[in-house]
């Protein structure tokens, strides 16, 4: 994106690149990224880093890339309040094969707060359906780790392999109905089904981590430990976790009492 930027479609000379056209492009992507802007900044270091390995810049230009101060925290996470959770649930057409494979996977992504990889990577082997636990061997973090079942989510699974799941000869859990015929989901293909559902159900989301989000929230306002909440996500901090617990601005504003009026 960096070398688009600075010379479109024109031939790459990078010793040209100088530090103002670092601190420009920084700058410019700042307005957007906020807080995301650490990875742009992290990424432009290597990438310049390679150059200068590879004599293809003049040393030293890695040091004009800024240091963007990062806000401390986090603002609340975007969340799904309950009706809309509920219409989104019933988006969704359990009635044809797509329909039900579709449904099992918005629950593991809403009752599990699991990701849209780590969805895309279940197996067949990954549900104990006597102790209805699920097993997480793909995870961001890459640690394997346990979730509890719901029985609800359980039998929209077993919905799905007993009268949608075709036949296939791998052990992938959730696969596409189209051709490729039986081959396994991606990531961006769950992030697919859910934005699909969101637009269906009139909602004014995009990422299927919506759900995940709402979960936590929900989790935590019901009064589900922090530390449970993270083991459950799969975060190793509890400094990660902590952002489901803040007070929404408007909650606060209704709990507010109005100021007492006092007699003249």
């Amino acid at each position: 994106m960096f070398l688009s930027w600075r010379f479109g479609r024109r031939d790459l000379r990078l010793r040209a690149l100088r530090p103002k056209d670092l601190l420009r492009y920084v700058s410019l992507r700042a307005q957007t990224l906020k807080a995301g802007i650490r990875d742009v900044t992290v990424g432009l270091r290597s990438f310049l880093r390679f150059l200068e390995f590879t004599g293809h810049i003049r040393p030293g230009l890695v040091l004009a890339v800024p240091h963007p101060a990062i806000p401390h925290g986090f603002p609340p996470p975007e969340v799904l309040a309950e009706p809309a959770r509920r219409k989104f649930l019933h988006s969704f057409d359990r009635t044809n094969a797509v329909g039900r494979r579709d449904f099992a996977i918005a629950l593991c992504l809403s009752e599990l707060a699991l990701r849209a990889n780590e969805v895309a990577s279940l197996t067949l082997d990954d549900v104990d359906w006597r102790n209805l636990t699920l097993r997480l061997r793909q995870t961001k973090q890459g640690r394997e780790r346990l979730v509890p079942l719901p029985a609800h989510v359980a039998k929209a699974l077993a919905n799905y392999l007993e009268r949608g799941r075709p036949a296939a000869s791998h052990r992938d859990l959730f696969v596409r109905h189209r051709a490729p015929f039986g081959q396994p989901l991606q990531g961006p293909h769950v992030r697919v089904i859910i934005r699909r559902a969101f637009i269906r159900s009139g909602l004014d989301c995009s990422g299927a981590y919506i759900l995940r989000h709402s979960w936590a929230t929900r989790a935590h306002r019901q009064g589900t430990h922090l530390k449970l909440i993270a083991d459950i996500l799969g975060h190793r901090s509890l400094n990660t976790t902590t952002r489901y617990a803040q007070v929404h601005v408007e909650e606060l504003r209704q709990a507010a009492q109005p100021w007492p009026r006092t007699k003249p």
